[in-house]
C-alpha cells in the first residue's frame, strides 16, 4: 500500500461542527431533489482584511462540478460573491435554502473565504465552550458601514448562527463544506494566501443569543483545516492555466469528487481529498477533517461513473478518419470501436461512431463508422479489441465429477444456466468445449466452513465438501481445480447480483493481466539508456543513526518523527530479490543516460489486479512535461514513495517514451470482494483514493520500435 493515507489521525476541532457532514438518522427515504449554496469572498478591502483571490475561483469550480457532474439544475443552485454575501445577505441565502428544500431532498453548502476567531462571552453555552467561536468573515463585516436593519454586517458570522441555520432545514442530508482557516493566531491574514483575517476584538450582538445546537448533531461537515491551521491558497500547475488560484482544499477537494464513482461514500472521497491536501508540497501544513455519518453514498449514489475518454486531435479533410491522443504507448489496440461522448447521455447507436484502423506510439487513426467528427471532440470506447485470443472459460456442472454427485447437483440447473447466458456474451472470452481445452473453469459449490476454514471431504482436495444445504457459491479454478484468484469466489446467495459481480471481476482480472501483458513483446530497435532504480527504506532507531551511519527523515504525514535509512538500492530487475518487512518504503530514481528527452512514467499492479499511476501524480502536477527527464538527469520521483504492507504483492512497471502520454489510461479498480449482499471494496490504497475509479482498457502489444517507448517490470511479494 502506498503512502500516506494509512494511519491518519483525524482530530476534530470546534469548528469542524461547522464544516463537515454527519447525520441523525432520518427517516428512510430517497433523495428527491438537490440543492447547493455556494459562498466565496475575495474582496476584504471594506473589512481591512487582506484580500483573498481564491473563493470565486471556488465557487465558479465547484458550481460546474455541481451541475455537470452531478446534474444539480442551475435553477437549484444559489451562489453569491463578495458584496453579495453580507452577514444579512448570506442568512438570507440560508433561509432561501431552507424555504425551497424538503426532507429526502439533498443539499450541498460549500463557503469559501476568510475564517476568524472572536472572544466567547458566553463559556458556558451548551454548544461551544472553547473561549474563542470561530467565525467567517462575511462582506463588510468589521467596517462599522451599516447601521439599523443592517447593522449585523459589520460584524462576523458565528460559528452557531451557522448552525442555527442548519437545523431550519428538513434535511438531515446535507454536506457542509468550509474553506477557511480556524484559527488566526499565526499570520494574522498577514500573509497572501492565507485564509485567516486577524482576530477581532469586540463585541458581537450575538454572542450572548439562545443559538440552537443542534446542527452539530445533522449532515455531514468537512472543514479545510484544523482550529489551530490556516487554509491556504493555491496556484495549481495546469499547464496553459497556471494563473488562476483556488483554495488548497476545494481544489483538491473537487479533483476527488470529479472522479467519484456511485458506489463510493463522503468518506472515500474526504480520505482521496485528505491524502492530496497533505502531500501537497506547499510550506504551510493543513489537515482537513470531517465529522458525521460519513458513510452515507455520494449524492446517493445517483450519477454516472467518471467518463474517461480520449480527444480527436484531427480530422481528414474528407472526413472519413481521424487522429485519436492514444496508440500503443498508452495500450490502444486496432479495431477497438469509439463513440461520441457527451455527458449525461449513454452511448447509442445514433451517435458518431469510429473504429481504430491504424495505431502508432502515441497517436492511433479511425475510420469513421458514422457521423460527423471535429477536432477537440472526446470520445468514449464501446467496444474493446483484445489483442490476445480470448481466455477459455468452461462452465462445469460437475467440477471434475469430484466429491459430487450429479443427482445433487440437479438442484443448480438453474444457476448453472444463468451462468452459461451470461457469461458466454463476456468481452475478452469464449466459451470452450471441454473442461480440457479451457483457461478457466466455473464451477458452483456449497461449501461450509468450521474454525474460518473450508471443510473438505480429504485432505489435500483442491475444493470444498459440497452440502447440499449451504448457500451456493461461484469458484473459477485452473486445470488443478485450484482458485485462480480469491476474488474470483463469489456468494450466488442473490443468483443475479452474484453472476453479474463475477462477470465485472473477469473483466477485471482480464484488464489486469493485459496491463501485466502490456510492452513485453519483442520489438525491433535499440533500447533507450533510461534506468529506474529502487531504494528500500526501512525505519531505524533514533539511537542507531550515527553520523556515520545516518538515517533520513522523510517528508510524509504522520512520519514526522521517525528515521529511516537505506538498507538496499536495486535496479528494477533486481527488485524481486528484495526481502521486504512490513512498513518498508520503497523509493524510485530515473536517471537518463541518454541523448534524449524520455518520459518516464511508474505503475503499480496490486494483488487485486487494481492498476495505479505511481508517477506522476496527475492531481499534484497535470503539466503535460512533469514526467520529462533531460538527457543526463538523475531524478529522485516525487509523490512515488511506496509503503508495502505484510501480503502485498504487486507488480511496478516502468514505461519510457520520446512523447508525452496519458498514462492514466491504464488505471483500473481491481477486483471487488462480494459476499452476497453489497460489494467490498478492495482495501484502497492511497492512490486508489486519489487517484479515482478505472478506465476500460486499450490493450495492444504493437510492433513500433523500441526507440519510441519501451517497458520493464517486476514483481515483489511482502511475507
Amino acid at each position: 500500500m502506498p503512502f500516506p493515507v494509512s494511519a491518519i489521525s483525524r482530530v476534530v476541532s470546534p469548528l469542524l461542527a461547522l464544516c463537515v457532514s454527519a447525520g441523525t438518522a432520518q427517516a428512510a427515504c430517497e433523495a428527491r431533489a438537490a440543492y447547493a449554496l455556494l459562498i466565496g469572498i475575495n474582496d476584504y478591502e471594506p473589512s481591512g482584511e487582506r484580500d483573498l483571490k481564491g473563493p470565486a475561483n471556488d465557487t465558479a469550480l465547484m458550481k460546474g462540478l455541481l451541475q455537470q457532474r452531478f446534474t444539480i439544475p442551475e435553477r437549484n443552485i444559489i451562489a453569491i460573491t463578495d458584496e453579495e454575501a453580507t452577514h444579512v445577505g448570506i442568512e438570507k441565502a440560508f433561509k432561501d435554502l431552507a424555504a425551497r428544500e424538503s426532507a429526502c431532498d439533498f443539499v450541498y453548502i460549500h463557503y469559501s473565504g476568510h475564517g476568524a476567531q472572536f472572544d466567547n462571552e458566553d463559556k458556558a453555552k451548551q454548544c461551544d465552550r472553547e473561549e474563542l467561536d470561530q467565525t467567517w468573515v462575511s462582506y463588510g463585516a468589521r467596517s462599522k458601514a451599516y447601521s439599523g436593519a443592517e447593522d449585523l454586517n459589520n460584524y462576523d458570522v458565528l460559528d452557531d448562527e451557522i448552525n442555527g441555520w442548519l437545523t431550519t432545514l428538513d434535511t438531515d442530508n446535507y454536506v457542509f463544506v468550509s474553506d477557511s482557516c480556524h484559527s488566526g493566531t499565526v499570520f494574522r491574514g498577514e500573509v497572501d494566501g492565507v485564509r485567516s483575517a486577524s482576530q477581532y476584538k469586540g463585541r458581537h450582538p450575538l454572542s450572548k443569543a439562545a443559538l440552537s445546537c443542534e446542527g452539530d448533531r445533522r449532515g455531514i461537515k468537512i472543514g479545510a483545516a484544523r482550529d489551530i491551521e490556516e487554509a491556504i491558497e493555491i496556484r495549481p500547475k495546469l499547464g496553459n492555466d497556471e494563473g488562476r488560484i483556488y483554495g488548497r482544499f476545494t481544489w483538491y477537494w473537487a479533483r476527488a469528487l470529479e472522479k467519484a464513482s456511485p458506489s463510493e461514500t463522503w468518506s472515500d472521497i474526504f480520505d482521496r481529498a485528505y491524502a492530496l491536501v497533505t502531500t501537497d508540497e506547499g510550506s504551510r501544513r493543513q489537515f482537513p477533517q470531517i465529522t458525521g455519518k460519513a458513510d452515507r453514498a455520494i449524492f446517493g449514489g445517483a450519477f454516472q461513473e467518471p467518463a474517461q475518454t480520449v480527444q480527436i486531435v484531427g480530422v481528414s479533410e474528407d472526413g472519413r478518419t481521424v487522429t485519436l491522443a492514444a496508440g500503443a504507448v498508452t495500450n490502444m489496440t486496432e479495431g477497438s470501436e469509439f463513440s461520441l461522448f457527451r455527458r449525461g447521455e449513454q452511448a447509442n447507436q445514433d451517435l458518431p461512431r469510429l473504429k481504430v484502423a491504424q495505431v502508432d506510439a502515441s497517436t492511433s487513426v479511425g475510420e469513421v463508422l458514422q457521423g460527423n467528427f471535429a477536432k477537440g471532440d472526446p470520445v468514449i470506447e464501446t467496444r474493446h479489441a483484445y489483442a490476445f485470443d480470448p481466455y477459455r472459460l468452461f462452465i462445469d456442472p460437475s467440477c471434475g465429477g469430484a466429491q459430487i454427485d450429479l443427482e445433487i447437483r440437479s438442484r443448480d440447473r438453474s444457476l448453472f444456466d444463468l451462468l452459461q447466458g451470461s457469461l458466454g456474451e463476456l468481452e475478452g472470452f469464449e466459451m470452450a468445449k471441454a473442461s480440457g481445452s479451457a483457461d478457466m473453469i466455473v464451477c458452483v459449490l456449497r461449501p461450509r466452513k468450521v474454525g474460518g476454514e473450508h471443510v473438505r471431504k480429504a485432505a489435500g482436495d483442491p475444493l470444498p465438501q459440497y452440502f447440499d444445504d449451504a448457500d451456493p457459491e461461484v469458484w473459477v479454478v485452473d486445470q488443478g481445480f485450484e482458485p485462480i484468484h480469491e476474488r474470483l469466489k463469489l456468494s450466488l446467495r442473490d443468483p443475479k447480483e452474484g453472476v453479474t459481480k463475477l462477470g465485472e471481476n473477469l473483466k477485471a482480472y482480464l484488464r489486469g493481466q493485459e496491463v501485466i501483458r502490456f510492452g513485453l513483446n519483442e520489438r525491433p530497435g535499440k533500447r533507450p539508456e533510461i534506468s529506474l532504480a529502487i531504494a528500500l527504506l526501512r525505519e531505524t532507531p533514533a539511537s542507531a543513526c550515527t553520523e556515520g551511519n545516518p538515517c533520513r527523515e522523510l517528508p510524509l504525514v504522520g512520519l514526522e518523527d521517525k528515521r529511516y535509512r537505506v538498507f538496499s538500492q536495486v535496479a528494477l530487475a533486481e527488485l524481486a530479490n528484495l526481502r521486504l518487512q512490513n512498513d518498508d518504503i520503497l523509493e524510485f530514481r530515473v536517471e537518463n543516460k541518454s541523448t534524449s528527452n524520455l518520459y518516464a512514467y511508474v505503475l503499480n499492479i496490486s494483488k487485486n489486479l487494481a492498476v495505479n499511476v505511481i508517477y506522476p501524480n496527475p492531481d499534484v502536477d497535470a503539466r503535460q512535461e512533469y514526467p520529462n527527464i533531460k538527457p543526463g538527469e538523475e531524478r529522485v520521483l516525487d509523490y512515488a514513495r511506496w509503503k508495502v504492507e505484510s501480503g502485498d504483492e504487486d507488480w511496478f512497471k516502468f514505461i519510457a517514451s520520446k512523447s508525452p502520454v496519458d498514462v492514466n489510461v491504464f488505471v483500473r479498480t481491481g477486483l471487488v470482494e462480494y459476499r452476497g449482499s453489497r460489494s467490498l471494496k478492495s482495501p484502497p490504497s492511497a492512490l486508489e483514493e486519489i487517484l479515482g475509479a478505472a478506465l476500460h482498457t486499450r490493450g495492444g502489444l504493437m510492433p513500433t520500435v523500441v526507440e519510441q517507448w519501451f517497458v520493464e517490470q517486476n514483481r515483489v511479494t511482502v511475507e
